[in-house]
């Protein structure tokens, strides 16, 4: 049924999102009008269990995304450290760092950015700024750093313009990201990174 719903859709010049789906078959190769499907373990989840967290993220590049995009349910803004981590379904928390889920909007594909929370819960929250300007397409990709189930790195294009994302597992760890894949010239970056009080407070950052 969702070829027919992908295919009567491009008729129609609409695209697509499929929500609680199973894994992309392929059918984006036919029907580029899929714009991304759930289909995975999700924050969706931190409602009712604690299942996701930074050790459950840094899995779906190297599983769930290898078959394509994924809606994963971004930009949740209550993060908890693990040991505080309270469920609830309104107003939920997630078990990640501002900075983690920032990431992950340059680390999975995602051709349909979109934001979790209500609109009044992103007033004035940190980092907002780029979740208003990341791109949902992209022209290039590189990953120049990975390590199954413990960190990665993507590079994304878009234009002239470089996102970077980098994902770790609840382990702390030293990276060094060799930037070789710019062109050469002159480049102005805007760095967000953890802040150093973010193991009591998840939602600082530094920029």
């Amino acid at each position: 049924i969702q070829e027919e719903i992908l295919e009567c859709a491009a008729r129609h010049r609409l695209f697509i999102q499929f929500h609680g789906s199973s894994k992309p078959s392929g059918l984006v190769r036919t029907y580029p009008n899929e714009f991304t499907r759930e289909g995975t373990l999700n924050y969706e989840v931190c409602k009712w269990d604690t299942l996701v967290n930074a050790d459950h993220d840094i899995a779906i590049p190297f599983t769930r995304m290898l078959a394509g995009a994924t809606d994963y349910h971004l930009g949740g803004v209550r993060a908890l450290p693990r040991s505080e981590f309270k469920i609830q379904y309104v107003n939920p928390h997630v078990m990640s760092t501002r900075c983690h889920m920032l990431a992950m909007y340059v680390v999975l594909e995602n051709h349909l950015t979109s934001l979790c929370d209500t609109p009044k819960a992103y007033e004035g929250q940190p980092g907002f700024e780029v979740l208003r300007t990341v791109p949902g397409t992209w022209d290039e990709i590189r990953v120049p750093l990975a390590r199954m189930n413990e960190h990665v790195t993507v590079a994304r294009r878009s234009g002239s313009d470089w996102w970077v994302g980098s994902l770790n597992n609840g382990t702390e760890r030293d990276l060094k990201l060799e930037l070789d894949f710019l062109s050469e010239g002159d480049y102005q970056a805007t760095i967000y990174t953890d802040a150093e009080d973010v193991e009591r407070n998840p939602n600082n950052l530094d920029r």
